[in-house]
């Protein structure tokens, strides 16, 4: 680990805090302040973050953790007694997170099978955030 890592680390942990206060004190999720920090401090915004390559494994690492965490919240019998709202509700939201981003890249001119594959990027990725956000209530 390079000096510019730690303080790329540093750097969004820093700018995390402020974001995540406002939010908690805003009755919103943790979580998307993270999110919103990460995208605006990376390298497709600002560009803030040299060491990418190690900020972007670390970043694999969070998901992995949060998934798991996510695993550990929902129990066999609560999963069951909610299948119905988890299976409407959980497929509706992948189906349109899909649907909204596969539109919204064909606008802006991908092609239909990379608009079809960011959407299914999405809809994981969103999928693992919204599973997050019901563990905490």
């Amino acid at each position: 680990m390079g000096h510019a890592f730690l303080a790329d680390i540093l750097l969004l942990l820093a700018a995390s805090i402020p974001v995540v206060v406002l939010l908690q004190r805003l009755a919103l999720p943790s979580l998307a302040g993270f999110l919103v920090v990460g995208a605006l401090l990376g390298p497709h915004a600002l560009g803030w973050i040299t060491a990418r390559t190690e900020v972007e494994s670390l970043a694999e690492i969070g998901v992995a953790l949060l998934l798991f965490t996510v695993g550990l919240e929902f129990s066999l019998p609560r999963l069951l007694l909610l299948r119905r709202e988890l299976l409407l509700g959980g497929g509706l939201q992948v189906v349109a997170t899909i649907a909204v981003v596969a539109l919204g890249a064909l606008a802006l001119g991908a092609a239909p099978r990379y608009g079809l594959l960011f959407g299914f990027l999405a809809a994981t990725s969103s999928t693992a955030v919204v599973l997050k956000m019901l563990a905490d209530e």
